[in-house]
């Protein structure tokens, strides 16, 4: 208690620190969240795409600890940030509480900006914090602008679905994400450097951080497992605090910013060999250097019953592939210039969000009715980079092998006219007809019997012919 009373002057929040500081009493208050269950058993899938929540308890969720109060933080007062009562009354301490002061709300900026002004500015417009690359792909699909803000009866499924994933300033420098149900990740303590795999990991989990890591019986990326097992090292904080947004327009598709690009540090890769040389900007690296990624089908969502129990939210895809495909870019610019990409299939259907419709859109007789105007195949960077792939075993491995080009065969039917532009490169890679080596040899081999025997022909036919002439 001595060190509460050096560190806060009364109304700062020695009450608040006195509770959230021992385990007696948040154990006595911290009442526990019921376990939901997975839709197969009759529940719901609450928060996001993510790996599993975190195995804390509420307690250990909320802790404390004195290592806080030697902070710049620590020192400003749990009520400074939180608001609330600095008082011993368990319900007039939470009168007014802020739970994460660092997320925007009623017309107020975070709290972070006080100290971090220019990057709570940048910070708005990333996809981190606006979700809008999820709120852009519904606008365009159903034709209807403003989702994210107050755009109509799809306002809602957003907010319950596509916006449950967005991070604010202390989703990452102080708690672990929400879709994992939070929990502080150092007692309170502010990270300039959040652990990734609490933090991104534990959104990015279902695809990108599980590939990077090998989680899904794949060789973990080359560079994880060099030891580069921080996110950071190739996506900068300027990129994760949306620095490179232009403009005022939030951030519209993830796979169009300027991320990290491989010559960022392999710069002498471009003449490094003679593949290299001859698929340069025309062939995005992925295509060579990366291994089966987790692809996602026909996702749902809703509530099980009419009743909005946040605990009776699912959400979950049919069906989930690991499987490599290349196809056209249908994304191309001066950032992504080349033709030919890797692709992903991001949970897109028809029918997400039949459940909203039939509550929130029953006017409505298509939630999407423009939704072959954008492929369902997107470009995709998988983050199972390998240097030996059985792409850079043979050319053939890519230029006679079907399988691993997207084509029509590969596309459900309402999903054929929206990837029209991706699909079917496997045509164009190679101007000669797609026959492998083997197939050439065996052609030559007939073409070289088809000699022979016509040299006989003609051989036999000459000598009759002379045989005649000389008996006349």
């Amino acid at each position: 208690m001595f060190v509460l009373l050096a560190a806060l002057a009364q109304g700062q929040g020695l009450h608040c620190l006195a509770c959230h500081e021992s385990v007696d009493s948040l154990k006595k208050y911290a009442v526990e969240e019921p376990e939901v269950k997975a839709p197969s058993e009759g529940g719901g899938l609450k928060g996001g795409c993510g790996g599993k929540p975190p195995p804390l308890k509420k307690w250990q969720k909320l802790r404390v600890s004195r290592a806080f109060l030697s902070g710049p933080m620590g020192r400003l007062g749990c009520v400074k940030c939180h608001g609330g009562r600095d008082t011993a009354d368990f319900k007039l301490a939470h009168e007014g509480l802020i739970p994460d002061p660092s997320e925007p709300g009623k017309g107020k900026e975070p709290v972070c900006a006080e100290c971090h002004g220019e990057i709570v500015k940048h910070y708005e417009k990333s996809l981190h914090f606006t979700t809008y690359g999820q709120a852009w792909t519904l606008e365009v699909r159903s034709g209807t602008r403003g989702i994210a803000d107050s755009g109509g009866c799809l306002y809602s499924s957003y907010r319950k679905d596509c916006y449950t994933c967005h991070a604010s300033c202390g989703d990452c420098h102080v708690s672990r994400p929400k879709p994992v149900k939070g929990g502080l990740l150092s007692a309170h303590q502010f990270l300039k450097t959040p652990p990734m795999k609490d933090v991104c990991g534990a959104c990015h989990a279902a695809r990108t951080y599980g590939e990077y890591a090998g989680n899904f019986g794949y060789p973990g990326d080359v560079h994880w497992v060099k030891g580069l097992k921080d996110c950071t090292f190739c996506h900068k904080a300027e990129e994760l605090h949306g620095f490179w947004v232009e403009g005022e327009k939030p951030d519209s598709n993830m796979h169009l910013n300027r991320g990290p690009k491989c010559e960022d540090c392999h710069s002498k890769a471009a003449r490094s060999n003679e593949y290299h040389k001859i698929h340069w900007g025309k062939v995005q690296c992925n295509v060579c250097h990366s291994a089966p990624i987790r692809h996602c089908f026909t996702c749902h969502t809703g509530y099980f019953g009419d009743k909005e129990d946040p605990a009776k939210f699912y959400r979950y895809p049919e069906e989930q592939k690991f499987l490599f495909k290349i196809g056209y870019n249908a994304f191309r610019d001066e950032h992504h210039p080349w033709r030919y990409t890797q692709l992903r299939h991001p949970p897109n259907s028809p029918h997400t969000f039949d459940w909203f419709k039939e509550h929130y859109c029953p006017e409505r007789a298509e939630v999407f009715p423009h939704f072959s105007a954008l492929p369902t195949w997107k470009p995709g960077t998988g983050h199972n980079v390998q240097r030996r792939t059985p792409q850079t075993e043979s050319c053939w491995n890519c230029h006679d092998n079907e399988e691993v080009w997207l084509t029509e065969a590969d596309l459900k039917d309402y999903e054929r006219e929206a990837n029209a532009s991706v699909i079917n490169a496997f045509k164009t890679v190679f101007p000669l007809p797609r026959w492998s080596w083997a197939k050439l040899l065996g052609w030559a081999w007939l073409g070289f019997l088809g000699l022979l025997l016509l040299h006989g022909i003609g051989t036999w036919t000459g000598r009759a012919i002379a045989r005649r002439k000389g008996h006349d």
